[in-house]
């Protein structure tokens, strides 16, 4: 498993570890729906995101929240991604998921905190812990 789950006190979290940015946001993504209890969708739909942001941590915070959004507003749990461009302040991503039962879901996510948010980069990689108000 790309990521781990993190105890929080009333909230849940998760720590990721990958070696590209590309990997960081994807294993972010795929934890999330994880949580929610949405995994191994098909890719009947598609959804074009382009996000800036003005640092990483924003720009990481800022993808899992439209996600979220995305999820909330139009049932879609996303499990593939595709990404056109990705760099500290940008994304540009087609994300690839399909409608579901937002009553089958295990987990609400109301929100992704800013709690102790850091990306942190080293020779392996980019780790990050994320922790979503439930």
């Amino acid at each position: 498993m790309p990521y781990e789950l993190i105890d929080h006190t009333a909230d849940i979290g998760i720590k990721v570890n990958a070696e590209t940015l590309e990997g960081l946001f994807t294993d972010s993504a795929i934890g999330t729906f994880e949580i929610i209890g949405h995994v191994n969708t098909g890719v009947d739909q598609k959804v074009e995101i382009s996000l800036k942001s003005n640092i990483l941590e924003d720009l990481l915070h800022d993808w899992l929240s439209e996600l979220l959004y995305i999820y909330e507003t139009d049932n879609i749990a996303f499990s593939k991604f595709k990404f056109g461009g990705l760099d500290e302040t940008h994304l540009k991503v087609t994300a690839y998921g399909e409608v579901v039962e937002p009553e089958n879901a295990k987990t609400e996510i109301k929100a992704v905190t800013y709690h102790n948010l850091e990306v942190k980069k080293d020779k392996k990689g980019y780790s990050v812990k994320i922790i979503f108000d439930i």
